[in-house]
């Protein structure tokens, strides 16, 4: 609820950036200027998180929030070991469509995943 004499406050048309809760009415009822009472406001969304991968030799990459690469032709083709995902805000997947039927890989954690099956076979990776 709006604060006494605010009138017919309608929630802000966007989550009201850096702030959690919502604010007090002007004149023509909308609201505006984040203050404690009303809780309509949310916090900013999290932007996404890189993922990366690891090769044998300890070389490490950053892969892009939104990207997936093919490695053919690349070093990191047939060298990746280990990936980590961005911690619940974005996955890694990696794959390889000519290894046992193009098996494949899918990690979200931010901690680094020893690829067993797969280590040194990847040659795609995309980062969601």
């Amino acid at each position: 609820k709006c604060p006494a004499g605010c009138g017919g406050c309608a929630p802000p048309p966007a989550p009201c950036a850096g702030c959690t809760q919502c604010g007090t009415c002007t004149h023509d009822y909308l609201c505006q200027e984040c203050q404690k009472g009303c809780g309509g406001c949310q916090p900013p969304p999290t932007p996404p998180v890189s993922c990366a991968a690891a090769s044998v030799e300890g070389q490490q990459v950053e892969v892009v929030h939104g990207m997936c690469y093919n490695l053919t032709g690349n070093w990191w083709s047939n060298r990746i070991t280990q990936i980590r995902g961005g911690g619940g805000s974005s996955c890694v997947e990696v794959w390889n469509p000519a290894y046992k039927k193009g098996s494949h890989q899918h990690h979200c954690s931010a901690d680094w995943l020893q690829l067993t099956d797969m280590a040194g076979r990847v040659s795609d990776i995309c980062c969601t």
